[in-house]
């Protein structure tokens, strides 16, 4: 879960020597982790930037278990080379990135390059739906943070088209 992943974080800080906080960052599920740590660990975040990210699943901003969603998680890349893995990157753009209607050649092209980038470094495809559910299962942690005494500084970056 992603509270799980939120006292991963915090075991290994303390492991690694980390006993003071730190400053903690997340992007999309990474924000949903940094959060609860502000929830769970309060002590050892200094300070908070959360980055595209949701506080619910039903927020708008979190993966829905959709056609299009279910078209990726029951899909394998064709094959373990740079291109099978960079078009089964393309899927998960096309079905599960990009809000339907806002496909364009932009938005296309940057889709191309992170799909190169991922192929390049690899990618581990047995944990995208493991990824997604804990997700989807996340229940919602907006009362929680709003109740929070004393949050740290925090930044909050998302859109209004990132659907």
């Amino acid at each position: 879960t992603v509270a799980d992943m939120a006292d991963d974080t915090a075991a290994l800080m303390e492991r690694i020597g980390i006993h003071g906080g730190a400053h903690v960052v997340g992007s999309s599920m990474g924000g949903m982790i940094a959060q609860e740590m502000l929830l769970r660990h309060r002590a050892k975040v200094l300070s908070c930037g959360i980055v595209m990210s949701a506080g619910e699943p039903a927020d708008g901003g979190a993966v829905k278990p959709t056609k299009r969603v279910a078209k990726v998680f029951y899909q394998k890349p064709k094959g373990t080379d740079a291109k099978a893995i960079a078009a089964y990157r393309m899927l998960v753009w096309e079905n599960i990135f990009v809000p339907e209607g806002k496909w364009d050649d932009a938005v296309r092209q940057l889709a191309e390059a992170e799909s190169k980038r991922v192929a390049e470094r690899s990618a581990y495809f047995g944990g995208i739906a493991r990824q997604f559910m804990a997700i989807a299962s996340s229940p919602s942690r907006l009362e929680d943070l709003r109740a929070l005494e004393s949050p740290p500084p925090t930044v909050v970056i998302h859109g209004t088209e990132d659907g």
